[in-house]
């Protein structure tokens, strides 16, 4: 037998050995409200849920299976801080033994606890119309007895939920549920407020609570596992993702620096070569307007050379034309009887236009044929 039932298995086994003395005992007879109430009191204890501020923050009911092994309700216990028996008075702490969250079913452990446990019945010999008794502590005020029947059994997976009239209210969850044999058949779990609807989880699910506890655990686990394992590909893949995003994006940042700098090197290169055609131009202009300007200083000084020459050549005819007024009378007038007067060659003299040695003679001519006449 696996580990996790030997102690489930013992204690059903003491619960069997009590109920078989219970029933040598019996009278056969259907028990009162006293009776059960005196039977079953006294495996009945309060749980306390603590939280953080060391207060309590619920109160709920449980039943005693065995020594120091104790059965309630999840929704009881649930993010409690701080676990608590109360027993005749007495606080014990408590820690999570086995848990069902779907049946609503949680066993302590309880250390020190050793006190009546309840006698296991079976839910399956409930009839609808039967006497069932509910002892808890509703509000924390422990071992509150109310009666009932069995109003309906309402199937579900796994079992049925225990309808009855029997009152239950805040704090009641947890606690027992029990026959006219005083024989523990679900426990008080949750009611319809104002309705008189209460209902119970049966014994039989207490019973596989264990096995159930450690299949829901290694679930879990493997849920847990399935969603580690999950996780951690999500990771992968979200950390693969943002690779590439980066590689991506490096790729790409790398290709527009290589444009840019493309870019640059072309717009260097037209630059470059904008320049050196405006600089060959400029040389070429340059070189033109010197070769025009030394053309023209070139025309120019043989221009002047010219005129030079050409002032130089009417100098010298000039001179080889010019005389003095005694030279003319000395060399025209010998012959005449009337020489020049000295204020006509001046006034010959200061004609714009001189005159040449033919001309000069034939106007001495012209003037000496006048005066004959």
């Amino acid at each position: 037998m696996p580990l996790y039932n030997q102690h489930m298995h013992l204690s059903f086994i003491h619960a069997a050995l009590a109920t078989a003395l219970f029933f040598i005992a019996c009278t056969g007879h259907a028990k009162n409200a006293s009776e059960i109430y005196e039977l079953a009191a006294r495996s009945i204890v309060v749980v306390e849920n603590i939280n953080t501020k060391g207060e309590i923050s619920i109160f709920g009911s449980g039943v005693v299976l065995s020594d120091e092994n104790i059965v309630t309700n999840c929704h009881v216990i649930k993010d409690a801080y701080q676990l608590k028996v109360r027993s005749e008075g007495k606080k014990y702490p408590a820690t999570l033994r086995y848990s069902d969250q779907v049946r609503d079913i949680c066993s302590l452990s309880v250390k020190g606890l050793h006190i009546q446990a309840a006698i296991i019945g079976s839910s399956k010999m409930l009839k609808i119309g039967e006497k069932v008794y509910a002892i808890g502590a509703p509000s924390g005020l422990e071992l509150t007895l109310s009666d009932g029947i069995v109003s309906s059994l309402r199937d579900v997976k796994g079992g049925h939920y225990i309808q009855t009239t029997a009152a239950i209210s805040a704090g009641s969850s947890g606690g027992g549920m029990f026959d006219e044999n005083a024989m523990l058949v679900g426990l008080t779990t949750f009611y319809i407020e104002g309705q008189n609807l209460n209902f119970a989880v049966p014994i039989e699910w207490v019973k596989e609570l264990a096995k159930r506890s450690i299949n829901t655990e290694q679930q879990a686990m493997a849920e847990r596992r399935a969603d580690l394992e999950l996780a951690e590909k999500k990771r992968l893949q979200e950390k693969f993702q943002e690779a590439l995003k980066l590689e991506s994006k490096r790729q790409t940042e790398k290709a527009d620096t290589q444009s840019k700098l493309k870019t640059q090197a072309e717009h260097k290169a037209e630059a470059e070569q904008k320049a050196w055609g405006e600089q060959s131009a400029l040389a070429k202009q340059k070189a033109k307007d010197e070769r025009r300007a030394e053309a023209e200083r070139k025309a120019e000084m043989e221009k002047r050379a010219e005129a030079e020459r050409k002032v130089k050549m009417e100098q010298k005819a000039h001179a080889e034309q010019e005389i003095s007024y005694d030279e003319f009378n000395a060399r025209y007038a010998t012959k005449e009887p009337e020489r020049m007067s000295i204020e006509e060659f001046n006034t010959m003299q200061q004609q714009p236009k001189r005159m040449s040695l033919e001309e000069f003679n034939a106007l001495r001519d012209e003037r000496a044929r006048e005066n004959i006449l």
